[in-house]
């Protein structure tokens, strides 16, 4: 098994803004993502998943909001693991994740039970901040 070691997904300071960011495409299958946020950023995270194309005929983009091309996951347990303790909150699924700012940390999302073709986190972001998304995976 080789691992697979993208680039980060985002390395910014995002704006207040709802971004979309990619992570995974159709030669990887990504098993985790790491979010790294610093003490100012207020956002809430939620993890996306598809099976169709990014290219080609009927494509799909990572932006979309059209009802059915992309479908969240929001399995009802699991384990997502925050550092350093308080720096964010759960919500009802291991896979929402809450930034309420004040304190600089990090998520780490195991992903390793999706067999989704792509993923995508979506970041509500009503404070701008720093944020930095890698994912990994193993083929």
């Amino acid at each position: 098994m080789s691992s697979i070691l993208p680039d980060d997904a985002f390395f910014a300071t995002i704006p207040i803004s709802t971004k979309f960011i990619g992570v995974s495409g159709d030669n990887a299958i990504i098993q985790s993502v790491h979010l790294q946020w610093d003490a100012v950023l207020v956002c809430v995270f939620t993890f996306w998943a598809t099976d169709f194309n990014e290219n080609g005929l009927h494509s799909v983009p990572t932006t979309s909001v059209t009802a059915g091309d992309w479908v969240q996951l929001q399995p009802p347990s699991g384990y997502t693991a925050i550092s350093p303790a308080g720096a964010a909150t759960l919500g009802a699924s291991p896979l929402t994740i809450t930034v309420p700012g004040g304190t600089a940390g990090a998520a780490f999302v195991d992903l390793g039970n999706s067999g989704a073709y792509r993923l995508r986190v979506q970041a509500v972001c009503t404070t701008a901040g720093f944020l930095r998304v890698k994912a990994a995976g193993k083929r």
